[in-house]
């Protein structure tokens, strides 16, 4: 099995970096990635962990779905050959983000997006990286199924999914949108950042 560097770089940075690389060093892991802070490196190297590095490629040529991900310049050939809707939200991008171009859907029948939503949301959640044995990464879609639903007219009801984000959010121990104190904080910061 292997680890992406850039996914655990943050921690390799803090007071918890040898009981990760202990951990990683347990379970016979390999990094994946360029590792350009020599500090890093070695602490990595003294633990014994396998070091998988890949040197940035120079090929200018396109190729579709390059290192089996998907990218924005895929649209037009997905279009051209027809490449269905199910089979593009197998893929996710070049950093293994999950459904990351929601607009790519708009290429194909509304009514058929409509009908089979729950089927493209669920492989977008499970799309595999290919040349490794994990499932993609799920940050961005906490947004972007909302923003797929929304954008694509699907009919759902708006308070059980603002229910299911407070159960997830709270189950995350990120916040507890039912103290009403911390509550009234949270929505007034969110629109201080984000106005509508």
């Amino acid at each position: 099995m292997c680890m992406v560097y850039f996914t655990i770089y943050k921690p390799l940075r803090s007071k918890y970096s040898s009981r990760l690389l202990d951990a990683i060093a347990y379970y016979d892991y390999k990094i994946f990635g360029l590792i350009e802070d020599e500090e890093i490196e070695e602490m990595i190297t003294e633990k014994g962990i396998e070091l998988i590095k890949k040197e940035q490629e120079k090929n200018t040529e396109y190729i579709p779905f390059e290192h089996g991900c998907i990218h924005e310049s895929d649209i037009n050939y997905i279009h051209y050959n027809k490449i269905g809707y199910l089979e593009v939200s197998r893929y996710p991008d070049g950093w293994h983000f999950c459904l990351p171009f929601i607009d790519i859907y708009s290429i194909y029948d509304l009514s058929e997006i409509k009908q089979h939503y729950l089927k493209i949301i669920h492989n977008a959640i499970f799309a595999r990286v290919s040349d490794r044995e994990y499932i993609g990464n799920w940050h961005l879609l906490l947004g972007n199924i909302p923003r797929f639903i929304e954008k694509y007219d699907i009919d759902i009801n708006w308070d059980i999914m603002y229910g299911m984000l407070k159960w997830y959010l709270k189950e995350s121990l990120i916040y507890d949108l039912d103290d009403d104190e911390n509550s009234t904080r949270f929505i007034r910061g969110m629109y201080l950042q984000h106005p509508v």
